[in-house]
């Protein structure tokens, strides 16, 4: 008899654990709101491009985290990882303002833009 219920109970665990795991899918994003995505890409592309800091901030939220990758390690600033973070608009013109002074105008973007 004790086994009988423990069979109910398992099978009664199962069928709930089973019923929980539904299939999850992302809604797709409207044509619109892709387009609207794309343009502020495009103009920040285009910004850096020309090296322009100004258009690249005010395309940028207020919190924006950047993080700079350097895999071969030509940056000593960049530290032993090669890499550096910079949170907030102020931290990230610095790091530009530092590039141009070093006679950057604009290189492959390996940034990871995140705001």
């Amino acid at each position: 008899m004790l086994t009988r219920h423990r069979s109910c109970i398992i099978l009664l665990l199962a069928a709930l654990v089973l019923s929980a795991c539904q299939p999850v899918m992302a809604a797709p994003v409207a044509q619109q709101e892709q387009a609207a995505a794309m343009s502020v890409l495009d103009q920040f592309f285009a910004a850096y491009e020309t090296y322009d800091i100004d258009k690249m901030l005010a395309l940028q939220t207020d919190d924006v985290v950047w993080t700079w990758i350097d895999p071969g390690k030509n940056f000593p600033d960049l530290g032993p990882e090669g890499r550096l973070v910079a949170t907030g608009k102020d931290e990230i013109q610095a790091m530009f303002e530092y590039d141009r002074s070093a006679g950057f105008g604009g290189y492959i973007l390996w940034s990871d833009v995140q705001g």
